[in-house]
């Protein structure tokens, strides 16, 4: 049987009697036992006046305090029995009273006695399977009060796919019973007094909460209130998921685990447990990482995890996964709730093909000028910039400006310009500076470097700037047009004082890289229209590539960085991995011939056949690589049928056909791999490509089978299969299972 709470929070010794009385009669005929919240402040009171009786009868000693309160309890006590007769009653120290307090009263104490049989003591401790008894209670309401808002039920034609990837009719959103800081301090108090338990058996004063999910961070925010020593609160970045958003997790948990460091991870709502035991299991073969895992609340049985409320949701199915699912097997359409941000998908998810047309734009300037040595690069750091700036893909037009014949088209393109140029302008740095000077000795111009001194408006005035009367500003790249804006700015504010006879600009680029077509039309925008003076912007070469700037998107960064953690936890840092790792050191200059991962040194990729829609036969891997990495990013912004896996409500992903029926030469499966999101491949797609690599006779596998580990270790297959055939793909590249186990990329061993 339940208990019943008092709906009112008890400030005065008095009340007590008043709070019983506000029980409905419906709640005392079902209870088992009757549950009164006590302010924080007279908590401390009693607890204070009760400390101090017992010392004076354990001393002998007369209690100088009057025990005032001691005996208007006593009172209260005994009107509360009178009025619910054969009711057991306890006190439970308010959580929003106490976190609102100035300085705040911590959560360190559990729930006490106030009515009850002959053995028991006023305001005694309660047993802790009482306590839990109570905890449960108290978290159940909570939700029960929001069940509405709470607990999505679908229809009998749908079921819900839950973050964990298993199937349930019904899906609880625990945001939704944060209906007031009240309801959110309740349930915080409980939370801060695990904490507070569990830091006394370790004798330590400072710990972090982490959340599973940042909707999450209300509830750390005022559990950090109602614990009295330092907490730090951190969260994920989204529910662990898949693979990527569990790496993710784990990082967050490598960065604040070590010795003398003490970790809670609250994991708001779970049906399975997995996430709590993997997290456990981690931390058990991690050594240093003292990591306490508890679920708040457990749509079901779970073993081996501690929870703090069971839930019992009436009608509630629920299955491990997609091949046990008996709602699928009776034609119920799964609909995914999305673990960024818990949002069901309304509609269902769209896969999306490639079109050929896609991979047009790119294709004058990758077969004319990609199989330049060095002319394309991957995780690159840009000298050009102030500071030097990561590239996940880049074009090195300083290196094409040492091929004569790209200089003879380059200056072929500026002679047409009309009106022709007086003067060329350029940005302070080398390339620009290199390009300046090419363009001025062929044209016949001055070059007038534009310093960022004289950005400011500050320096010497330029005499051939001040004469212009039609001016070329010229830059390597245009990517977002962000050098491009300053001079504008430039010419437009100091027109006076620095080019007081301008007409007309010529803005030029070599290159132009846009990663969206509706900022680079803005930026285009921007810079030709809105004055009164004439401009145009031209490039040489234009087509789109992936706007890829931090270790957070280079997909070479996010291999440099999984396969440094596993070489880590080897202990062995020779080999293979230690090569690999050597060569994605090397941002300085990048990478052109070693792009793609290999197994060993006699492995070569697969090639380029004839009539592919990409490129001409015998393409360079580097060529294809940028070919798809361009088609991909077009397929992003797309005005029909973009590729968008975060789009709501019906994300849409990269069709299982694109790999399997339109694009099957396995060069231009690896340059798609490299060049898509972890979460942009339809999950059909992503089950295809792992059958294919652990399938030992699958046609081409040993070229692939390099890249394909990369693929799994960031997550692009979602999770990594626990069977034999994968830990014999993984040693076969070098890297052991048990290096995979202690980085939370598998959960066990096959």
């Amino acid at each position: 049987m339940p208990l019943a709470f008092s709906p009112i929070v008890v400030a005065n010794v008095s009340d007590f009697e008043h709070a019983v009385a506000q029980i409905p009669d419906s709640a005392l005929l079902d209870a088992s036992g009757l549950v009164l919240r006590v302010h924080g402040k007279l908590w401390l009171e009693l607890k204070s006046d009760f400390d101090c009786a017992v010392d004076a009868a354990q001393t002998g000693v007369a209690d100088r305090t009057g025990n005032g309160l001691v005996r208007a309890l006593l009172d209260q006590a005994a009107a509360c029995a009178k009025r619910a007769p054969g009711m057991p009653i306890y006190l439970l120290q308010d959580g929003h009273s106490s976190a609102i307090a100035s300085p705040s009263h911590g959560a360190r104490h559990g729930p006490r006695h106030l009515v009850g049989g002959p053995e028991v003591t006023l305001f005694h401790s309660v047993s802790n399977e009482l306590a839990a008894q109570i905890r449960q209670d108290d978290l159940r309401a909570c939700i029960e009060t929001a069940r509405s808002r709470c607990v999505i039920r679908a229809s009998s034609s749908y079921h819900f796919v839950l973050p964990s990837g298993a199937h349930a009719s019904q899906f609880l959103r625990l945001a939704e019973a944060f209906v007031d800081i009240e309801t959110v301090d309740r349930i915080a108090f409980w939370v801060a007094q695990d904490i507070l338990d569990r830091l006394s058996t370790l004798e330590n004063d400072h710990a972090t909460l982490v959340v599973d999910h940042p909707s999450m961070l209300i509830l750390a925010s005022r559990v950090q209130l109602l614990v009295p020593v330092r907490l730090d609160i951190l969260t994920f970045p989204t529910y662990p998921s898949d693979l990527e958003a569990r790496t993710a997790a784990f990082d967050v948990l490598r960065r604040i685990s070590g010795p003398q460091k003490v970790v809670f991870v609250l994991i708001g709502v779970a049906s399975t447990g997995r996430l709590a035991r993997f997290i456990e299991r981690w931390s058990h073969d991690d050594g240093e990482a003292a990591v306490s895992t508890a679920i708040l609340y457990a749509v079901q049985e779970i073993a081996d995890a501690r929870s703090f409320c069971r839930l019992n949701i009436p009608d509630f199915r629920h299955f491990s996964d997609a091949e046990s699912c008996q709602l699928c097997q009776s034609d119920s359409h799964p609909v995914t709730i999305q673990g960024s941000n818990y949002m069901v998908g309304y509609a269902p998810a769209m896969p999306v093909a490639l079109p050929a047309n896609m991979f047009n734009e790119q294709k004058p300037f990758l077969e004319r000028w990609g199989g330049v040595p060095n002319a394309l690069r991957v995780h690159y750091q840009d000298p050009n910039e102030g500071m030097a700036r990561h590239h996940a893909f880049y074009v090195d037009v300083g290196t094409l400006l040492s091929v004569e014949v790209f200089q003879e088209e380059l200056i072929a393109k500026l002679r047409t310009l009309e009106p022709a140029p007086d003067a060329i302008a350029i940005p302070e740095h080398p390339t620009a500076r290199r390009l300046g000077t090419l363009t001025g000795q062929a044209l016949g111009l001055p070059v007038v470097t534009l310093t960022n001194e004289m950005l400011r408006g500050d320096g010497a005035v330029d005499e051939a700037l001040g004469r212009a009367v039609c001016l070329l500003v010229m830059d390597d790249v245009f990517i977002t047009g962000g050098r491009m804006d300053a001079m504008n700015r430039f010419l437009r504010e100091h027109r006076d004082a620095r080019v007081p006879t301008l007409e007309k600009v010529h803005f030029f680029t070599v290159l132009a890289i846009p990663a969206s077509p509706t900022k680079y039309r803005q930026r285009v925008a921007g810079l030709t229209r809105h004055h009164a003076r004439p401009a145009d912007l031209t490039h040489l070469y234009k087509f789109p590539l992936p706007d890829w700037h931090t270790p957070e998107s280079c997909p070479w960064c996010r291999e440099q960085k999984v396969l440094g953690q596993l070489a880590r936890s080897a202990g062995e840092l020779d080999g293979a991995i230690a090569e690999r790792l050597a060569v994605l050191g090397d941002t300085f200059n990048g990478l052109s011939d070693a792009a793609f991962s290999l197994a060993d040194h006699a492995t070569t990729l697969p090639a380029l056949g004839a009539n592919s829609a990409l490129l001409a036969a015998g393409a360079s891997p580097l060529q294809v690589l940028f070919a798809c990495a361009s088609g991909v990013q077009q397929l992003r912004c797309a005005e029909q049928h973009p590729l968008g896996a975060d789009q709501f409500p019906a994300p849409s992903y990269l069709a299982a056909r694109v790999f399997n029926d339109h694009y099957t030469e396995r060069l231009i499966w690896l340059g798609l791999l490299r060049a898509l999101r972890a979460n942009e491949l339809e999950p059909a797609l992503k089950a295809s490509l792992r059958r294919y690599v652990l399938n030992e006779h699958a046609d081409q596998r040993p070229q692939l089978l390099a890249e394909f580990v990369v693929a799994a270790l960031t997550g692009k297959f979602d999770s990594i299969e626990v069977s034999q055939a994968s830990l014999r793909v993984f040693e076969s590249v070098g890297i052991t299972w048990q290096s995979l186990v202690e980085n939370g990329l598998v959960d066990q061993s096959p």
